[in-house]
């Protein structure tokens, strides 16, 4: 096929080498989120002072679903139309889990998949832009580890704020991608994910999303 057989050898060798630095490296990753993972799924009570709140939404919407959010609320010793709630993509998603699981596991497994997300993001931007595994898995480990990370799973704070934090790290690779190849599909890709953010958690994605994206 006229390609030099020696320098076919040497591509294979290097990507071989590329994955299986990328699985040592995430085997890192796994390792420090399942201390966090096993200690939060499996800790009595239950973590998280926003729990029930997300398992009521939950509740609501695996048992009325709708595309757009139609339909009446009829909890928190009152009653309303759930158009008055804004900001339900989060709950939208989790109640997605509670239609698999039972409903309070549901909250958790669907916490720590977001909550792997994150890392998983933190893991792409970082590669890209240090094209080194192990560097990149570091990187990952420290905000896994960090308890601005998990705070608001595990103590004070909202779960759709927790989960719209793996959007900035999201953004953040697509920007990168956009930037290093010129493809605008990354640009426009970046673009949803803003606007999604936006849908899940005005405070976070106004003040680290947004801002994080335009610096």
């Amino acid at each position: 096929n006229g390609k030099d057989p020696v320098m076919q050898v040497r591509s294979f060798i290097k990507v071989s080498l590329s994955l299986i630095f990328h699985i040592a490296a995430l085997s890192i990753v796994f390792f420090a989120y399942l201390s966090i993972a096993q200690w939060y799924f499996f800790h009595r009570p239950i973590l998280g002072v926003d729990f029930f709140n997300t398992a009521t939404y939950s509740k609501f919407f695996s048992d009325y679903f709708h595309i757009l959010p139609y339909g009446f609320k009829y909890f928190w010793y009152a009653g309303s139309p759930i158009a008055e709630d804004i900001l339900i993509t989060w709950f939208v998603a989790y109640s997605y889990f509670a239609r698999i699981f039972p409903l309070v596991e549901s909250i958790k497994i669907a916490s720590l998949f977001f909550f792997a997300l994150l890392a998983l993001f933190v893991y792409l931007a970082s590669f890209r832009l240090s094209k080194n595994q192990f560097l990149s898995a570091l990187i990952t480990v420290l905000v896994i580890l960090s308890a601005n990370m998990y705070g608001s799973l595990v103590w004070g704070g909202s779960l759709p704020y927790f989960a719209n934090q793996l959007l900035l790290p999201a953004v953040l690779w697509l920007i990168i991608s956009y930037l290093q190849s010129g493809n605008r599909s990354w640009y426009f890709a970046a673009i949803l994910a803003i606007g999604f953010s936006f849908l899940g958690h005005l405070a976070s994605a106004g003040a680290f999303i947004f801002s994080g994206a335009a610096l």
